[in-house]
């Protein structure tokens, strides 16, 4: 029995995790339409596909996908506990049914011919249980899939958006330091301007001054 595991203790305290094998457990996750490797957690050292082809999520982004994908094993795992509750209670049931009639013909209620009626009976209504129980476990399958994979979309796109928003700030970010380089260049230019202008001044003045004197010594 230490070979079967179910959705009960598949996953230890530290997150280790081995493939469900229990009868109950992998009827629960067909029911609900689920595969049982989709209750196991994902290989840490694997990236989550991206639906946006070659795309390189931020770290930041990454986590966050993470986080939404182990969101949504909980759920299954969660959903398949409960589906497996409701049939270990059916099997429960179903076998107590042979022990009540095997008491009632002890008491004479009865004859054998309305026992072996109810018999074929409840056997054909197993059997269209059975078949309605299919259907639904199919229709189940096509709605999950297709919810799925909406919420992976959504959630693709709203990570594309945040990463468009994150490169589009530090395009403007970039745009921002060119101006202010620009300006800062301006400025440095029109001081270096002013600084020329005011050293021609001096130098026009002192050479006018070397000329008066010149013309006052050969007066």
């Amino acid at each position: 029995m230490d070979n079967v595991r179910s959705v009960e203790d598949f996953e230890d305290e530290n997150g280790v995790a081995r493939t469900i094998n229990s009868p109950r457990s992998l009827e629960a996750c067909l029911r609900k339409g689920y595969a049982p490797h989709e209750l196991l957690p994902p290989n840490p050292k694997k990236k989550l596909p991206s639906l946006t082809g070659s795309q390189t999520l931020p770290p930041e982004l990454e986590q966050i996908k993470k986080d939404h994908m182990e969101g949504l094993r909980q759920v299954k795992i969660k959903t398949v506990k409960a589906e497996r509750q409701r049939i270990i209670a059916y099997l429960s049931k179903v076998a107590d049914a042979p022990l009540q009639t095997q008491r009632s013909q002890s008491l004479g209620v009865g004859p054998a011919a309305n026992v072996s009626s109810s018999v074929v009976d409840r056997v054909n209504e197993l059997q269209a249980a059975q078949t309605e129980a299919e259907y639904k476990r199919l229709e189940v399958i096509r709605r999950r899939q297709q919810s799925e994979l909406q919420r992976m979309v959504e959630a693709e796109q709203k990570m594309i958006e945040v990463q468009n928003k994150i490169v589009g700030a530090e395009e403007y970010a970039a745009v921002l330091k060119v101006e202010h380089e620009k300006e800062k260049k301006k400025k440095e230019a029109a001081l270096m301007e002013k600084k020329n202008k005011r050293e021609m001044d001096l130098l026009d003045k002192q050479q006018r001054q070397l000329q008066m004197r010149k013309d006052l010594a050969e007066a």
